[in-house]
């Protein structure tokens, strides 16, 4: 029986990137001084807000998965980045994320639901 056509990504970012890996949906290098750079100076909001976009989940589970709370989170998108403290924190979710993608066959959802269980 053939599978069903996959939906389309409710990521506006992600439709530009034939691979949809969450490195390219963030426009973020894998590794490497561009990446320290970035991390150093603070990730820009946007790509905690594509990366909930990109896993259709809610933004607030994506602040959780970060440590952000909703009133620092208020804060960063005033100012326009992540803190370096946060921007780590985020390329560490990104990183094993992806590998637990990478683990779950590409199925990002599956990943996602393993990897917040206890």
């Amino acid at each position: 029986m053939p599978k069903p056509p996959r939906p389309a990504d409710p990521c506006p970012a992600a439709a530009a990137y034939p691979a949809y890996t969450v490195w390219q949906v963030l426009e973020l290098p894998v590794r490497g001084s561009e990446l320290i750079e970035a991390v150093n100076r603070g990730l820009p909001c946007a790509m905690l807000q594509r990366l909930a976009a990109w896993l259709v989940i809610p933004l607030a589970a994506g602040l959780q998965c970060v440590g952000i709370s909703p009133s620092t989170w208020r804060r960063r998108v005033q100012a326009g980045c992540l803190s370096v403290q946060e921007s780590d924190r985020l390329y560490r979710f990104v990183s094993v994320l992806d590998r637990a993608i990478e683990l779950f066959e590409g199925d990002k959802a599956a990943a996602y639901a393993w990897l917040r269980r206890p």
